[in-house]
């Protein structure tokens, strides 16, 4: 993703949030736009648009700020980056709640195995409920 397609694709959007709810956004873009940016120099390559596809599926299923703020600190946390405190500071403990959650389901090494996944699926389905505290 090159720096600044997803705040473009997010200033055409007509989010319905709260100025307070739109920041939290805005802060989860710029550290993900700045994530994307230090990949694209170490790496001398663009990453892929995977994060602003999910964003758009997470859009188009009316996520809120939360989740789709989550999302884009995921993306730090995958791209082999860590929030500082400061960084984590700055976000809901419902934003970090999620991205907590997130990142210990992808911690599971069967997660990458196709038929490791069918073999477990029920014990990823009692994992999930476990997880959830509200429905959105």
């Amino acid at each position: 993703m090159t720096q600044n397609t997803l705040t473009k694709w997010f200033n055409e959007q007509e989010f319905d949030f709260p100025a307070e709810k739109l920041e939290t956004l805005n802060r989860a873009i710029a550290l993900t736009e700045n994530v994307s940016a230090d990949l694209i120099c170490k790496h001398n390559h663009i990453s892929s648009n995977h994060l602003l596809k999910l964003i758009k599926v997470l859009s188009n299923l009316q996520a809120d700020e939360e989740v789709l703020s989550a999302a884009m600190l995921f993306h730090v946390l995958r791209s082999g980056n860590e929030l500082n405190e400061y960084q984590r500071q700055q976000f809901s403990a419902q934003v970090l709640f999620i991205l907590d959650e997130i990142y210990k389901v992808s911690q599971l090494d069967w997660m990458n195995d196709i038929q490791a996944l069918k073999k477990n699926g029920e014990s990823l389905r009692r994992l999930l409920f476990a997880m959830i505290k509200d429905v959105r």
